[in-house]
């Protein structure tokens, strides 16, 4: 995925996490695990988890 997108959707997941009815606390768990999990920078890794992750269910 291009690293723009990545960005782009981080960004966009956030603003409408801001603006749900979400618990205070759970939204910002939310946006702290987006935030990690949309890292440009350790994007690829942590599909390749989470793929794995899948696989041994």
């Amino acid at each position: 995925m291009k690293q723009s997108s990545l960005e782009i959707a981080r960004e966009v997941i956030i603003k409408a996490l801001d603006e749900s009815n979400i618990d205070q606390v759970d939204k910002c768990e939310i946006m702290l695990n987006i935030t990690k999990f949309l890292n440009e920078k350790t994007y690829d890794k942590n599909i390749k988890i989470l793929s794995k992750t899948k696989k041994r269910r």
